[in-house]
């Protein structure tokens, strides 16, 4: 087994030194071993570059997987939903709020959320959260204040349903 390649290097450029560096003269100590490590190093290097090139080869497999299993995990996020959706209309339609099983149990939840139809500029100083360079809705605010009963111009509240599974 060869020494590491940063030896190998190190050893070479100390050999390099001794040399005159006017007339570039080697001298007869340096010579063997600079012959020494001309058959060290390209060894050295082959086996790093077949190890750098298996690393590769490794990432690009690897994130070929990763873009397979998100494919994957979307597909079944959407499967999951599909059910859901099935589910609700289902206990709608019969008019059912909620079915207990024996490991599963399954109810309509109503749940609101704010919906801001109007530039975030636009509303009231006091409705409005700041980020560095942006203005958004503070639809915490937003929402507090419609359950109170508040009119707010261009802000509904929107109400959805839901499935819940335990």
């Amino acid at each position: 087994m060869t020494a590491p390649l940063h030896e190998l290097v190190s050893s070479y450029a100390a050999a390099l030194e001794r040399c005159d560096p006017d007339t570039g003269e080697v001298p007869e100590d340096v010579g063997a071993v600079l012959d020494a490590l001309a058959d060290a190093l390209p060894l050295k290097i082959e086996a790093l570059a077949g190890v750098r090139a298996r690393y590769l080869a490794d990432a690009a497999a690897c994130k070929a997987l990763s873009a397979q299993y998100a494919a994957k995990a979307a597909r079944h996020a959407a499967g999951a939903e599909r059910i859901e959706a099935y589910v609700l209309g289902c206990l709608e339609s019969a008019g059912i709020p909620s079915v207990k099983g024996a490991t599963a149990s399954a109810r309509v939840k109503e749940s609101a959320s704010v919906v801001v139809t109007c530039k975030p500029e636009e509303l009231e100083p006091r409705f409005q959260r700041h980020k560095p360079a942006t203005v958004e809705p503070d639809k915490i605010a937003l929402k507090a204040a419609l359950d109170l009963g508040e009119a707010i111009a261009n802000v509904i509240l929107e109400t959805r349903k839901s499935v819940v599974f335990r």
